[in-house]
């Protein structure tokens, strides 16, 4: 398992805007979609810009 650290600070939206990034990054789509698009293994700005949110 792998480790990844995503620091995030919302435009809009204070705590309850973290709250459902939290949501969505813990959920299995998520993973999968981060395990299919970080070939190399490094998080990009690129590839966190581009997460499947909302």
């Amino acid at each position: 398992m792998d480790n990844h650290l995503i620091v995030a600070e919302p435009l809009t939206g204070g705590v309850g805007r973290c709250r459902e990034l939290l949501e969505v990054l813990d959920g299995p789509k998520v993973v999968h979609w981060l395990d299919e698009r970080i070939r190399c293994r490094h998080l990009t700005v690129t590839v966190v810009r581009s997460l499947p949110w909302g």
